[in-house]
């Protein structure tokens, strides 16, 4: 018989749990940020710099088989556009972007790499292309 998966459950409070790691981390306070939730299946979050807020998807995050490291590194990636403008007034993916990512534990890269769910991700969106292969941030609002 298949071993049934329990649900991570993303709440906002486990969310900001991560943001509160990350700030003991940083010494920023990205925890206190607002956090906003989406349907969204192309956009698994963002920080967005005009409102200075959080949006994660939960489409993804409530998904019981979406690996909790998955979940982590979009954190991760967010919090390190985050810091990225506290530090360096920057809102882009380059090299001061990168050095955040890695002092909090993100993947370093702008587009989501998982291969087995980016699979899952093609099918519901489509064949990919240079332009849409799963941006963590949208390019209109978000950190782009």
């Amino acid at each position: 018989m298949p071993r049934k998966l329990k649900p991570v459950l993303w709440t906002e409070e486990r969310i900001r749990e991560e943001l509160r790691r990350m700030d003991r981390i940083t010494g920023l306070r990205g925890a206190e940020l607002p956090i906003t939730f989406t349907r969204n299946h192309r956009c698994l979050g963002s920080f967005y710099v005009e409102e200075r807020k959080f949006a994660f998807s939960l489409y993804w995050f409530d998904d019981p088989e979406w690996p909790e490291a998955e979940a982590r590194d979009i954190i991760r990636h967010e919090y390190a556009h985050y810091m990225n403008l506290e530090r360096n007034g920057l809102r882009n993916h380059g090299p001061e972007w990168e050095a955040c990512c890695r002092e909090v534990g993100a993947t370093p890269c702008a587009r989501y790499r998982s291969l087995e769910w980016r699979f899952r991700f093609y099918e519901l969106n489509g064949t990919p292309d240079r332009e849409n292969t799963g941006d963590h941030a949208p390019d209109e609002g978000g950190t782009k």
